[in-house]
């Protein structure tokens, strides 16, 4: 069971709610690392272990609440240069913009350097203190809240926009937008087009 959860189970929150306590993907293939960062975590934080970047992956794609990726960058199958690959060219909108943190050796700004290049967020030492990764993880959770709001927002104008506000049915710009679209497909293949109107009321 890869899943860690607390000695007291929290409360039933709403998702994307303020007081949610962060839910954490780390990925790491040195148990010793895993534990030691999921005894700093803030309390009632949710945690998902991986101990390789394909396993993290998986989990990823498996589990929606996933908010926050911590991941080493030296692990087998998959490591933490490619995961982060993946994670921000993912079609998967959660996926692409959720926060990664990643572990590094204090003075590696090499590694550091490639990591910022492909996305990561934030990055924290192996020998980080308590004290340090809980603040990095709580910042990141407000981070991930925020994103995941944005979201919402984003997918309600987009529909308020395409949709009649009285019917909710899609709208005349809905209709151009799709009709064109369809249209340049059949012209790309040479295929025959056709548009059938009817009159619903009379």
């Amino acid at each position: 069971d890869k899943t860690i959860t607390p000695s007291h189970e929290p409360p039933a929150l709403a998702t994307g709610g303020a007081d949610q306590p962060p839910r954490v993907l780390v990925a790491d293939d040195s148990a010793t690392i895993r534990v030691a960062l999921v005894r700093a975590m803030p309390e009632q934080s949710l945690v998902t272990e991986a101990s390789n970047g394909e396993e993290a992956w998986t989990l990823l794609q498996e589990k929606d609440e996933i908010e926050l990726v911590i991941t080493d960058l030296d692990m087998p199958r998959l490591n933490g240069y490619e995961l982060l690959q993946r994670i921000r060219s993912s079609e998967i909108s959660r996926i692409a913009s959720m926060p990664v943190i990643v572990v590094t050796g204090a003075e590696d700004t090499k590694a550091k350097s490639r990591a910022f290049e492909l996305g990561a967020n934030d990055f924290i030492s192996k020998n980080a203190d308590k004290v340090e990764i809980r603040a990095r993880v709580r910042a990141h959770h407000k981070l991930a809240l925020l994103i995941h709001e944005l979201e919402e927002s984003r997918k309600i104008l987009n529909a308020q926009a395409n949709t009649d506000a009285l019917t909710k049915l899609t709208n005349r710009r809905a209709f151009f937008v799709r009709a064109s679209e369809a249209l340049e497909l059949m012209r790309r293949h040479e295929q025959p087009f056709s548009v059938l109107m009817i009159d619903v009321d009379d």
